[in-house]
C-alpha cells in the first residue's frame, strides 16, 4: 500500500458491510480523539500518497439529501470547537491559533467515479464530538458552515493527513437525517449506496 490509498473507515460495523469488496480497509476508530490518534499511525505505517474516509453520515436539514445518497466532502470543519452559550456558538478567540477548518484539494474531487442512479453531492461536511439530535442545532450548524451533512471523524483524519503532509478525501453514505433525529437510521440504503460507489472505482 506504500505510496498509494489507504481506505479508513471509523467502525467494525461499517467496515464489515464492506467486506465483500475488493478493498483494503482499515479502522480508524469513532470520534475525533481515537480517529486523529489511529489515522495518523496507519498514516506512518502504510506511507500512503492519499487517505481516504468513509462511512456513514447525518444529513442536515434542508439540504434536500435523503438516506442512500452520497456526499463527497469539500471541506471538513471542526464544528464543536468554540464556545457553547446555550445553543449558540461562537468562536475562541484567534491568538489561540486553533485550526477549525481544512478545505479539500478540488483536483481530488474528479478522481472519483460516481455510480449511475445515485444522487451525489459535494460540499462542506461538519465534525461534532457529539451527533446533533436537536433540529435547531443541525440547522445551525448547517447555515453557518454551509454544510450538507455531519459526522464525528472527518477532521480528524483530515487534519492526520495534513501534519503527515498527505492528500485526503472522504465519501460519506447518507443513513439518516437530522430534520428528524429519533428516526431509525436507513443502514441497509446507505450500505448499498456505499457499496456501489466503491465497486466503481479503481484508486490504487
Amino acid at each position: 500500500m506504500k505510496g498509494k490509498t489507504l481506505i479508513v473507515t471509523p467502525s467494525k460495523f461499517e467496515a464489515e458491510a464492506l467486506k465483500e469488496l475488493n478493498l483494503k480497509i482499515e479502522i480508524c476508530g469513532v470520534g475525533v480523539i481515537e480517529a486523529a490518534i489511529e489515522s495518523y499511525r496507519l498514516i506512518k505505517k502504510y506511507k500512503p500518497a492519499l487517505i481516504v474516509l468513509t462511512g456513514l453520515a447525518g444529513g442536515y436539514p434542508e439540504t434536500g439529501l435523503f438516506p442512500g445518497d452520497i456526499v463527497i466532502a469539500s471541506k471538513e470543519v471542526w464544528a464543536d470547537s468554540g464556545r457553547k452559550i446555550f445553543q449558540n456558538y461562537a468562536p475562541l478567540p484567534e491568538n489561540l491559533g486553533m485550526k477549525k477548518e481544512i478545505e479539500i484539494d478540488k483536483n481530488l474531487l474528479e478522481i472519483f467515479a460516481l455510480p449511475e442512479g445515485i444522487k451525489t453531492r459535494i460540499g462542506a461536511m461538519c465534525t461534532v464530538c457529539a451527533c446533533s439530535y436537536e433540529k435547531e442545532r443541525a440547522k445551525k450548524f448547517s447555515k453557518i458552515y454551509k454544510a450538507l451533512a455531519e459526522n464525528m471523524e472527518g477532521f480528524a483524519v483530515a487534519l492526520a493527513a495534513k501534519k503527515a503532509g498527505i492528500c485526503f478525501a472522504e465519501v460519506r453514505a447518507i443513513s439518516n437525517l437530522l430534520s428528524d433525529p429519533e428516526a431509525p437510521w436507513d443502514t441497509e440504503k446507505a450500505f448499498n449506496s456505499l457499496r456501489r460507489f466503491w465497486e466503481c472505482q479503481s484508486l490504487k
